[in-house]
């Protein structure tokens, strides 16, 4: 019996929730597993691609297996399954023990939710100042921001912002020009990076997979990578390296004394991360090494973001595969009749013949009549 047999036999005493829920295990291991190892990668777009792709892998893979009934068949002569009934009650019994999990884990979200809606309906009536209306459609057009956040003032101290609200502290309007113009800036570029909305697909996944706790070396660094990245896209639509680095500095030692976001709201708070110095592969390429030489051929040859797609893709259809395994029965054997003739009597029959074909190959003999004869 093979390895395939054996884990096809295996497979067929869970019900097709058990499946869903093994293949939501081995998918979620194979993810953390793979982040792991890129992570020595320096890119942050590319941790960030990867880190998107598996959330949606998480949430599309199980659904698009359950609803197509994904099966591949073990072909053995006489399936014989385990005569079991102890895995399908224990996956009965996980599988409620999972929906009232979920079903806490939404309602806590539920109440975040609304406990953030009052916060911000709290400052609807607080009319922002008309300076600053300008200066947010300002850098709305710099970054080219096409979807136009409302502006909301006195949501907090230190400025945040939950989906298209944007919500500065009450003391902006004393603010530096500077100073305003960054706080502003850098809420806006995290919407121009739709960090809130990944934020809020990562939670949705955490709600689903709140069994397991792995997923945070997953999803956890997501949302400050985003960040940072949105960082740099700030500095490069403020065009003033000079500018930025002094106002952003003020920023931070205004942040250190004000209280920050509360905990608890889904919003993305105002993350001042250190951007490491990452230096480039291409200033490592003046050796003669061999590894420079291989990182040369990479730069040239070689898309990180396209392996990202592959990688993810090799994963789902592995853990799809693998817990999608079941037993059938082989068709009967078909033997064509030319298959029973044995060549010995072949042979036997082409040798009798060969005097007769040699025969029948020769031309014809001429008769000699009497004038041939005389002569």
């Amino acid at each position: 019996m093979t390895m395939f047999e054996v884990l096809a036999k295996s497979l067929d005493t869970l019900p097709e929730v058990g499946r869903i829920a093994l293949l939501a295990v081995l998918l979620s291991l194979l993810l953390v597993g793979l982040a792991r190892v890129l992570r020595a990668h320096e890119s942050v777009a590319l941790q960030i691609l990867y880190r998107q792709a598996a959330a949606f892998a998480l949430l599309a893979v199980p659904v698009l297996v359950w609803l197509i009934g994904l099966q591949f068949p073990v072909y053995v002569e006489e399936p014989q399954p385990y005569a079991v009934a102890s895995p399908r009650w224990v996956s009965l019994a996980v599988l409620g023990i999972w929906l009232l999990g979920a079903l806490i884990a939404l309602s806590r979200l539920g109440l975040t939710w609304r406990r953030q809606h009052q916060s911000l309906s709290s400052n609807v009536a607080q009319t922002p100042d008309t300076h600053l209306h300008a200066r947010l459609a300002h850098w709305q057009q710099r970054l080219g921001l096409k979807q136009s956040p409302r502006l909301v003032v006195g949501g907090g101290q230190q400025a945040w912002h939950a989906g298209p609200v944007l919500t500065l502290p009450a003391a902006t309007a004393n603010w530096k020009a500077g100073v305003t113009d960054t706080v502003i800036l850098l809420q806006l570029a995290q919407l121009k990076q739709n960090v809130w909305r990944w934020l809020l697909v990562v939670r949705i996944v955490e709600v689903l997979y709140w069994p397991f706790p792995w997923l945070k070396w997953l999803f956890g660094p997501l949302t400050g990578m985003m960040v940072e990245r949105s960082m740099a896209l700030a500095q490069s639509a403020y065009r003033d390296a000079d500018g930025w680095r002094r106002d952003l500095k003020q920023v931070r030692n205004r942040y250190e004394t004000l209280d920050p976001v509360a905990p608890g709201l889904l919003c993305v708070g105002s993350v001042l991360p250190d951007v490491p110095a990452h230096v480039s592969a291409q200033v490592q390429l003046d050796d003669g090494t061999w590894e420079a030489t291989v990182a040369r051929r990479d730069a040239r040859y070689f898309d990180p973001y396209e392996r990202v797609y592959w990688l993810v893709a090799v994963v789902a259809v592995l853990a799809s595969v693998s817990t999608s395994l079941t037993l059938e029965k082989a068709s009967p054997e078909f033997e064509p009749q030319y298959l029973k003739l044995r060549w010995q009597d072949q042979m036997q029959r082409r040798i009798a013949d060969q005097p007769e074909r040699t025969r029948r190959s020769e031309p014809p003999r001429q008769i000699d009549g009497p004038e041939d004869s005389a002569g």
